[in-house]
């Protein structure tokens, strides 16, 4: 896969857009660099730059939570990649944010697993985005994890079909509130002792393309539904 980093003795952060994973501090020398071209919700075409990969086969190695004034919270899941370190930063209430978390909860996170993004349309229009993750040549399967719900978000179709729409945000941000709680007290803790020193992190943030794309919105709550009913 050739997955570098043109930094030493640092760990640089990863991000999600677009069915990919992006080192936008990667310049035109990386061998992965690629240009990107994408529209925002206003339908303006912009495009992202870096190197990027569509998986990448790691071991997770810590996880936390962070705060952000401007852009809001973000999952940041610290990764080691054939001995080099890289942290994926993923916006909070957002699907990809939410598949990753499922993956913590539900997979063997002491074994290597292989990430992999997607984000693309079916032929009727339908958008499909998000995270699958591979462990020991299986696929982690993430619908598992309404076997871990409290009973308060085990809602039929009935649910679904009839609810508003702020009913249903409602219900989504619970859900999240949920699953971060949960992979608080159950995986970051079994980081705490080993929690990697931020020293030298070449932090790549979170900029408001990423946010705009990742949010929750319209179409990513619709989304949702499908892996729900």
């Amino acid at each position: 896969m050739g997955f570098e980093s043109k930094q030493e003795n640092n760990t640089t952060f990863l991000t999600i857009a677009g069915g990919l994973i992006w080192n936008k501090k990667a310049d035109e020398s990386h061998p992965d660099f690629q240009v990107q071209e994408y529209l925002t919700k206003d339908n303006e075409k912009k495009e992202r730059k870096g190197a990027s990969w569509q998986s990448v086969t790691c071991k997770v190695v810590g996880v936390g939570f962070n705060s952000h004034d401007e852009y809001g919270d973000s999952i940041r899941v610290s990764i080691d990649v054939d001995g080099e370190s890289f942290i994926l930063s993923i916006p909070d209430n957002s699907r990809n944010s939410q598949h990753m978390m499922q993956f913590l909860l539900l997979g063997d996170i002491k074994q290597p697993v292989n990430i992999r993004t997607y984000d693309f349309e079916s032929n009727d229009g339908t958008r499909f985005y998000g995270i699958s993750f591979t462990q020991n040549g299986k696929k982690v399967d993430l619908k598992e994890i309404r076997n871990l719900y409290p009973d308060k978000f085990k809602k039929d179709k009935a649910f679904f079909a009839t609810s508003t729409k702020k009913v249903k945000k409602r219900y989504f941000e619970d859900l999240n509130d949920w699953l971060i709680e949960e992979v608080t007290n159950k995986v970051c803790v079994l980081f705490e002792k080993e929690k990697p020193s931020t020293d030298g992190y070449i932090d790549m943030g979170v900029d408001e393309e990423e946010f705009s794309e990742n949010g929750v919105d319209e179409k990513s709550t619709k989304d949702k539904l499908k892996d729900l009913i």
